[in-house]
């Protein structure tokens, strides 16, 4: 997957551009790709994606501290999974963020990209402060010859498929229905960083990711997990939280791969969440901890049992 940042020259044939901001890369950004691929099909041309970086949530109201389902690695990786070729991404600022939609169609999507089609989920707005729409969109696709399809509204049980939706069952803890909507289990990617050790002092040994201040995650405690590392599957026991009994200030995500013991310094992680199995606690003693620790280990196994 190539990642084009403008201003950096764009010369990709006939494009058929999708977008969006893309963050969670859910079903809705899924649909949103495919109908992108099958339009490129149909005109001969080639999909592309464009995004924008940073969030334009956080530039715009910069006092927001909105949270990332997907960190930008996170959804780089996503999106080369999913077989995207071409992604353009738009540094947001806040002198781009003035732009009127007129100007922001002509000069990014004809003279930038040289768009052919353009995809765009429902009810999409752009340009200074949301003025433009999908009507609008289409006005200018006549005057500078693309054509513009609109993706229908994604519903899941009754459920509208969006990023805030996500990030709110997420933020709640109710990982099963944040994973409905994004179409796959929300994960966790980093670099395993050196630990107290303590873990393996226990006899359970564990590789400790620092998630960065912008992801999202959900209230500490203990998950079920599938664990990726150089492209095999585990099985493993997550805590997300700040390990109140032997530590109680660094947010770590702490994982214990079951029934194995890897070297996995300086390795990256992506780790699945797929189960909430308790809240996060303090203990009275180290003990004590080992062997709640070891309970959590057996509700997990039962519980991925289903992934054997």
């Amino acid at each position: 997957m190539r990642i084009i940042d403008l201003p950096e020259k764009v010369n990709i044939p006939r494009p058929v551009v999708a977008i969006g901001t893309f963050d969670g890369v859910h079903r809705a950004h899924q649909t949103l790709i495919a109908w992108t691929r099958d339009k490129a099909i149909e005109i001969n041309g080639t999909p592309v994606l464009l995004t924008f970086h940073p969030h334009p949530r956080k530039v715009i109201n910069s006092d927001f501290d909105l949270k990332l389902i997907t960190t930008w690695e996170e959804k780089a990786f996503l999106l080369k999974y999913m077989g995207v070729r071409y992604v353009i991404r738009v540094p947001f600022t806040k002198e781009f963020a003035l732009l009127p939609p007129e100007d922001y169609v002509q000069q990014i999507l004809v003279e930038s990209i040289g768009a052919k089609a353009v995809i765009v989920g429902y009810n999409h707005r752009f340009g200074y402060r949301r003025q433009g729409d999908v009507n609008l969109l289409r006005q200018l696709g006549k005057l500078y010859g693309f054509e513009v399809y609109e993706v229908p509204r994604q519903m899941t049980d009754s459920i509208k498929i969006s990023s805030t939706q996500v990030r709110k069952y997420i933020a709640q803890g109710d990982i099963k229905k944040g994973n409905a909507l994004l179409g796959y289990p929300f994960f966790i990617m980093g670099t395993v960083v050196h630990g107290n050790k303590q873990g393996s002092r226990l006899g359970i040994p564990t590789a400790n990711i620092i998630p960065p201040d912008e992801k999202l995650l959900p209230p500490n405690g203990v998950y079920a997990s599938r664990v990726v590392v150089d492209d095999h599957y585990y099985n493993a026991v997550v805590n997300v939280g700040r390990r109140p009994t032997v530590d109680g200030s660094t947010l770590v995500v702490e994982t214990h791969i079951l029934d194995k013991n890897l070297e996995l310094y300086g390795k990256t992680l992506r780790v699945y969440l797929l189960e909430f199995l308790r809240p996060e606690q303090q203990f009275p003693s180290i003990e004590s901890l080992r062997k709640q620790i070891l309970e959590d280990i057996k509700t997990a196994k039962i519980f991925l049992e289903q992934f054997v």
